[in-house]
């Protein structure tokens, strides 16, 4: 059975619409607009938003999007994190959000991963000297495929990660004015079944099969081999092979002749910015009903365990989280046996890890001490 499109986008907007009226009039009453950076987490994760928070100065716009978080963590968020915040009822993904913002923000804005620890501050402002852009990134790599814009010039696209970044919102509307692209990730995969374990992944149309194989010059589409970055995951025996948030719209960026800035924030002994990824779904790693085709398994494992010992001390951290996450740090113990880690050697254990990465010893430490700058 084919998939019915209409429905699916027709049941995905009435599932957010309720949230996406919530954000829409949040970011109506804000008395700033200007430079904000958004930080976004659902339940369980208010440890990484307070590390996160921890090293942004007081002055730098930052609003808070929470979604399906429980009232204590929102009581939490209200009295603690001293930032604008916006509650959305439904547990959504980052893809959901992503839609938000791009719908909603009249100016440029930026985005910090809750797991990106931003050591010297002044990077979020150079972030912002976006120019004619269409993002300026901390984090990028490049496609090993050769592409053509539509005037003919050949380049190799490097693309954007989403872990901080900022987004010039003219570049945004004159490209969506061109296709309509989301900020969304996009399935390749065509069972039913792929959709519905996608449910915050949007569906390519004959539009953007067209600028893939413009860019790329296909001949056809789908093409035996995609020369643009493809992911691929496992659910429940179901294979889902999707392109990555943001990823197809900065794909068409490229096409329409528009560039993506790169901001060199580290150097090899000097790290501004550290990401350790995989804060809202590492659990996954291990669990048996996923699979992350894209990665080997000793990635997964090492990826597992750094986030699984920075989320235990995280938790750690002082006894002002709400009551609900000193169960947590009960079951992320568990994990740590399961894993065959001792609680005492997590800091350790993790501070080896973070060392490996060339991490300085300052920042070590600012990363495993309570609220201390």
């Amino acid at each position: 059975m084919s998939i019915d499109y209409a429905s699916f986008y027709s049941l995905q907007a009435q599932q957010e619409y309720k949230d996406f009226r919530i954000f829409h009039d949040f970011y109506e009453s804000l008395a700033e607009k200007k430079d904000i950076y958004y930080m976004f987490f659902s339940t369980g994760l208010l440890q990484w938003v307070r590390k996160a928070l921890q090293f942004i100065p007081p002055d730098m716009n930052v609003v808070l999007i929470g979604a399906g978080l429980v009232p204590a963590e929102k009581e939490w968020v209200s009295s603690q994190a001293r930032r604008p915040a916006v509650y959305l009822e439904r547990s959504y993904t980052d893809h959901t959000i992503w839609d938000f913002l791009f719908r909603v923000n009249r100016t440029h804005f930026g985005w910090i991963d809750i797991d990106c620890f931003v050591f010297n501050p002044e990077v979020l402002t150079d972030l912002t000297r976006v120019g004619d852009a269409v993002l300026s990134a901390a984090w990028t790599y490049r496609i090993d495929s050769e592409a053509i814009d539509k005037r003919g010039h050949k380049l190799q696209p490097e693309i954007a990660n989403t872990y901080l970044l900022y987004v010039n919102m003219e570049a945004v509307n004159a490209l969506r004015q061109h296709t309509d692209i989301s900020p969304r990730p996009y399935l390749l995969s065509r069972s039913n079944e792929a959709v519905m374990h996608s449910r915050h992944r949007s569906l390519l149309d004959k539009s953007h099969e067209q600028l893939l194989q413009n860019l790329f010059q296909l001949p056809s589409f789908p093409p035996d081999i995609e020369p643009y970055p493809v992911e691929s995951a496992i659910h429940s025996g179901v294979e889902t092979r999707f392109i990555d948030t943001l990823v197809l719209f900065q794909l068409l960026a490229y096409y329409e002749g528009y560039r993506i800035q790169k901001l060199p924030v580290n150097r090899k002994d000097n790290r501004a910015v550290y990401h350790f990824g995989g804060a809202s779904y590492y659990k996954n790693y291990i669990d048996p009903r996923y699979s992350f085709v894209s990665e080997g398994k000793h990635v997964q494992t090492a990826k597992y365990e750094r986030a699984l010992l920075m989320d235990y001390l995280l938790v750690s951290q002082g006894e002002d989280l709400p009551p609900p996450y000193q169960g947590m740090k009960r079951m992320l113990h568990a994990y740590l046996q399961h894993a065959a880690i001792k609680a005492a050697e997590a800091e350790a254990k993790l501070t080896d890890i973070l060392r490996r990465s060339r991490l300085g010893e300052k920042e070590i430490e600012l990363l495993l001490t309570a609220n201390k700058r």
